[in-house]
């Protein structure tokens, strides 16, 4: 990768050539790569930079199954409920009040691998009244696994 440049010093190279910090001086690239030579380059290359190189990518798959505490926790208008599959699995996400009464399923069916999210807007659906402040409780079930955490809702 190099900027734009027809030759050293030639008006219709990028204007990102010798536009870079003044104190620092090309010494890697220079009029022979038809690049300037009086200071740093702005941008990819330029004063003196070593070879850039290439990570691995980062796995977009989860290793192991894992349920996050909500947030924000306590919350008062919806709060997040963050997961993670590591395969394509069936998925149940309740919500529970404090005396383990169900007070609905946010999610509920097969969902591939990766990280997922789940919002909870505090209204119980099919009845559209204000859920009461208190003590809640989500349930993850993946597949065998079953996690719960609480949640407070402050009102």
């Amino acid at each position: 990768f190099h900027l734009m440049a027809i030759e050293c010093g030639d008006p219709y190279d990028s204007p990102c050539i010798d536009a870079g910090m003044p104190s620092v001086l090309d010494s890697l690239l220079d009029c022979d790569w038809g690049l300037g030579s009086e200071r740093s380059d702005m941008g990819a290359y330029g004063g003196g930079a070593g070879a850039v190189g290439i990570d691995e990518p980062i796995s977009t798959i989860p290793a192991e199954i894992s349920l996050s505490q909500n947030y924000p926790n306590p919350f008062n208008a919806s709060t997040i409920i963050k997961y993670e599959l590591p395969r394509q699995l069936q998925v149940t996400i309740e919500i529970y009040d404090i005396l383990g009464r169900k007070i609905t399923t946010l999610q509920d069916g097969l969902q591939p691998a990766g990280y997922h999210q789940a919002t909870w807007p505090p209204r119980t659906f099919g009845r559209g009244e204000d859920v009461a402040s208190g003590v809640y409780f989500y349930k993850l079930q993946a597949g065998d696994y079953i996690e719960s955490k609480k949640m407070i809702l402050v009102k």
